[in-house]
């Protein structure tokens, strides 16, 4: 929760675009997946990890006005 708000914080000041940070969480998302395939990381871990980026991506994208390429 502590990096969601910091997220949030950030675009509410405007020091990152909110499709900026949906691109950066994006990103992580990706690491995190590579990552996952490539070490021994708990499938477990990494799950966990894709779910927590997903769901913070999606709560950062109801606040972007209507995209056809937002993620859902």
């Amino acid at each position: 929760m502590l990096i969601e708000s910091l997220i949030h914080g950030l675009v509410a000041r405007s020091l990152i675009s909110g499709e900026d940070a949906v691109e950066i969480i994006g990103t992580a998302s990706e690491v995190n997946d590579e990552l996952a395939q490539e070490t021994d990381l708990p499938a477990i871990t990494a799950q966990q990890a894709h779910t927590l980026l997903s769901d913070i991506a999606a709560s950062l994208s109801i606040e972007l006005p209507d995209r056809a390429d937002r993620p859902r």
